[in-house]
């Protein structure tokens, strides 16, 4: 040890080859949103150092011999694609054992960030893929190689995550012009029970509850509050969704496509309950001239006949007649022969507009459950 230089590679065979074989412990940490995939788990790193090769039989039968990292040569091998930045993954605390062949096995341990590319496509039954890499930075492939043994990950002291199982892991070395490094990929594939249990399904009750604010008796006067209440229901589980998954375009999760239409349905909902609410005031409320601008006119047609219509509606009313023909039956009456009918409706809102003697007879007569010559009864 007297002439061993820690600061220089060995150089009786070059390139030096570190095997590299990764065990993984556990998952601690898979953030979505931002995008890290955090694991734990520890190295078995081999290669062959002549420099300190002896002879067992001159040393008392010593067969194995224990360095600390900061006295001996170590590859700096890295995290190639980190969260945050580039580190070694030798922290001192794991020791260098050396046989007397002059092999030399590392066990280095750490908690590793890396940056993972999420796609929450089919969130909450989605698989995501993250990878690993790991390789000795600044030494290029005429220097050190850097070779997994093992095609698997060792999962010998995996511990199993809650929302998280694996399904497939690869390991497989990466060789180019400037550098050698392992490659890790875990394909994980999520739990779904949290999620269906407190996104899903809760999404999907609201779904049918915007359908029963039909069935509410109009008389009931809740009809407005129920709906309103749903949509402010979805717009909540719109923002818990937003905040579980990443904000990125592409690509967007279904799950949010479909939070969207709930929330539109929700929206022409309450527009049509609204428009029916007013329209069916307009039939029980007397009408305003002051406030409503209404065209209301009685039509006279074939003698011994009355046919009862209106040319003209605010937006408080069904519709718009556009086929109003003047009337000539009776000059004081001023009315129109309009080819839509609403004879029961407008002999409710009309009899007091009349001035027409022969058409008020009429309208009467219908307010009270009667009929006209073609049997057109008011309810």
């Amino acid at each position: 040890m007297k002439d061993f230089n820690k600061y220089v590679r060995p150089t009786e065979v070059s390139p030096v080859t570190v095997n590299v074989t990764f065990f993984l412990v556990g998952i601690k940490e898979f953030d979505e949103v931002n995008g890290m995939f955090s694991v734990t788990g520890f190295f078995q790193v081999t290669w062959q150092d002549s420099r300190l090769r002896w002879n067992s039989s001159d040393y008392g039968d010593l067969q194995t011999l224990e360095l600390p990292e900061r006295k001996t040569w170590i590859p700096n091998i890295s995290l190639l694609n980190p969260y945050v930045r580039v580190e070694r993954i030798a922290k001192g605390v794991s020791p260098v054992r050396y046989s007397s062949s002059g092999i030399a096995v590392w066990l280095p341990g750490d908690v590793l960030s890396s940056r993972c590319e999420v796609d929450v496509t089919k969130y909450p039954f989605d698989t995501q893929t993250c990878r690993l890499l790991f390789g000795c930075w600044g030494y290029p492939s005429s220097s050190i190689v850097v070779q997994a043994p093992n095609p698997k990950v060792g999962t010998f002291y995996f511990i199993e995550h809650d929302t998280w199982e694996i399904v497939h892991q690869r390991v497989e070395t990466v060789s180019d012009l400037f550098l050698t490094y392992v490659s890790v990929d875990i394909t994980m594939k999520r739990h779904p029970g949290f999620a269906v249990i407190n996104v899903v399904l809760p999404l999907i009750f609201f779904g049918l509850m915007n359908i029963f604010v039909f069935i509410l008796p109009t008389e009931s006067g809740e009809r407005l509050s129920y709906c309103v209440t749903v949509l402010l229901a979805i717009a909540v589980f719109l923002t818990i969704v937003e905040q579980n998954l990443p904000p990125t375009s592409d690509p967007i999760s279904i799950l949010s496509y479909y939070v969207l239409a709930n929330l539109g349905m929700s929206c022409f909902i309450c527009f049509v309950v609204i428009i029916g609410l007013d329209a069916m005031r307009g039939e029980t409320e007397p009408w305003d001239r002051s406030d409503h601008t209404v065209l209301r006119h009685v039509t006279c047609s074939v003698p011994g006949t009355l046919q009862i219509f209106i040319a003209g509606w605010t937006s408080y009313t069904w519709g718009k007649c556009a086929d109003a023909i003047p009337c000539t039956g009776h000059e004081d009456c001023g009315a129109v022969h309009c080819p839509t009918g609403y004879a029961p409706y407008c002999a409710t809102i009309l009899f007091n507009q009349c001035k027409c003697s022969p058409c008020k007879s009429h309208i009467s007569l219908m307010r009270g459950g009667g009929s006209g010559a073609h049997g057109v009864s008011v309810p």
